[in-house]
């Protein structure tokens, strides 16, 4: 019995001085606290920010028009600039016109000359008339020398 005793008293005092340990462990927690950690803070305003974003694309013209020219000749100057609006019949290129302008020279030079032969030939008229009241000419050579270029 005491063997009992003496094992009970030793079971006793063992768990007595381990909860001893642990509540004094427990005190040395409470008084050492958490440690304390810097902590920042900023104060949150509203304001208005623009988001932008650049993203890559293709873009699909809603209309495509053909330039095809007119008449040939050099370009000397382009009249409109790449991506503008554009009317219908508003030039859109310069060309060389000296070609044009002698052209239009030798146009003119032949009317003067078709204008003067114009008029030589209905003086003709005028005398083949007069020849064909008279009879000296036939009809046929009054005929045909008013209706038939010369």
């Amino acid at each position: 019995m005491k063997t009992s005793k003496l094992i009970i008293n030793t079971l006793l005092t063992t768990a007595l001085i381990f909860t001893q340990i642990a509540s004094a462990e427990q005190q040395q927690k409470k008084q050492q606290g958490d440690p304390k950690l810097p902590v920042g803070f900023i104060t949150v305003n509203p304001k208005t920010i623009n988001l932008t974003k650049n993203l890559p694309g293709r873009l699909v013209a809603v209309r495509d028009a053909m330039v095809r020219a007119r008449v040939t000749g050099i370009v000397e100057k382009r009249l409109f600039q790449e991506g503008s609006y554009v009317r219908a019949g508003e030039p859109l290129f310069q060309i060389d016109d000296r070609q044009f302008r002698a052209n239009l020279t030798s146009a003119k030079a032949q009317l003067a000359q078709a204008q003067a032969s114009q008029k030589l030939s209905a003086g003709d008229v005028k005398r083949y008339r007069h020849l064909l009241k008279s009879k000296a000419i036939s009809r046929q050579v009054y005929v045909c020398q008013s209706y038939c270029p010369h």
